[in-house]
C-alpha cells in the first residue's frame, strides 16, 4: 500500500519519508472547492512555493494536486514540475476531452493521476482507463459522493461503487487507490473496516488523513501532539494483519462496513 501524506512543512515531510510515507501531496486546489464541498470545507495554504520547500526536504515522490482543468491549470503544472513535483494529480475530471488535454499537455515530464469524483468521470472510467498513458486513477469519496448526491462520503464505497473501479482497472494491469484513512481505531467508520476493504479490493494507495498531522506547524509541534511514527507504525502493522485474513474474513469485514455506514446514516 502506498500512503501519501498531505504536507506544507518540509521538516514534517522528511520525517515522514524517513519512517516510510512514499508521497508527499502539495494540494494546491482551490479553484471551486468550497463551493461544492460547503463552508465547512478544508482548503490547504499550499501554493507555489511550498512545493518548492517539499522538494529539497525529500528525495521520493512528490505529488501536487493542481486545479481543475482550464487555461490557468497549465501554469500550475508549469511551475509545479519546474519546482520539483514528479507526479500531477488532475481533480474534477468530466469528460475525456478533459483527461487527454491533460496528458498531451503534461506529455512525459511527471507522471499522471487522474482523479475520478464526478458521476461523468465515473461513468466514463473505461474510456479513461483505456488510455495508454494512465497508469493509475485515485477516486476521490469525498466529491464523488456529492456528486451522486448521496450523504455520506463511504457510500460508494459501502454500496460497491469501488468494487467496480477494481475490476476495471484491475483488469487492464492498472492500478488504483481512493480516499482518506484517520488513525487506526479512530473515524467516524472506523479506519480498520476502511482499510480492510483496501486490501479486499487490491487497492495500491491511500492518502493519510489530518488525525496524522493535526495540522502541525512542525515537527516538536507535531509531536507533542500525537506520536506520529508509532502511529503509523499501528497502520503498517494492521495492514499485514488484515492482509493475511482469509477471503471470508474479508467478506465478513465487508458486511460489518456496510451495516456502520447505514448506522451512521440513520
Amino acid at each position: 500500500m502506498k500512503y501519501i501524506l498531505i504536507c506544507s512543512n518540509p521538516e514534517i515531510a522528511k520525517h515522514s519519508q524517513e519512517i516510510g510515507v512514499n508521497t508527499i501531496l502539495v494540494d494546491l486546489e482551490k479553484y471551486g472547492k468550497r463551493e461544492r464541498q460547503g463552508p465547512g470545507t478544508w482548503i490547504t495554504d499550499h501554493n507555489l512555493e511550498t512545493v518548492s520547500k517539499i522538494r529539497k526536504s525529500i528525495s521520493g515522490e512528490l505529488l501536487v494536486r493542481v486545479d481543475p482543468w482550464k487555461e490557468e491549470t497549465k501554469e500550475q503544472i508549469d511551475e509545479s514540475i519546474e519546482r520539483g513535483a514528479n507526479s500531477i494529480m488532475l481533480p474534477m475530471i468530466k469528460n475525456l476531452q478533459e483527461i487527454e488535454e491533460f496528458i498531451d499537455y503534461v506529455g512525459k515530464r511527471a507522471n499522471i493521476l487522474p482523479m475520478i469524483e464526478t458521476k461523468d468521470a465515473f461513468s466514463i472510467m473505461n474510456a479513461i482507463l483505456e488510455l495508454e498513458q494512465i497508469k493509475e486513477i485515485f477516486i476521490g469519496l469525498n466529491d464523488l459522493h456529492l456528486s451522486l448526491s448521496l450523504s455520506f462520503m463511504f457510500e460508494p464505497l459501502s454500496k460497491g461503487l469501488i468494487d467496480k473501479v477494481s475490476e476495471l482497472t484491475l483488469k487492464k494491469g492498472k492500478k488504483f487507490g481512493f480516499g482518506g484513512i484517520a488513525l487506526i481505531g479512530e473515524g467516524e467508520l472506523k479506519s480498520d473496516l476502511i482499510l480492510s476493504e483496501h486490501i479486499r479490493l487490491q487497492s495500491s494507495s491511500v492518502i493519510l488523513s489530518r488525525s496524522f498531522h493535526k495540522n502541525a506547524k512542525d515537527l516538536k509541534d507535531l509531536y507533542s501532539k500525537i506520536d506520529f511514527e508509532h502511529e503509523f507504525n499501528k497502520l503498517k502493522t494492521k495492514e499485514m494483519e488484515i492482509k493475511s485474513l482469509s477471503s471470508k474474513d474479508l467478506e465478513r469485514n465487508r458486511s460489518i462496513l456496510r451495516k456502520e455506514v447505514i448506522r451512521i446514516l440513520n
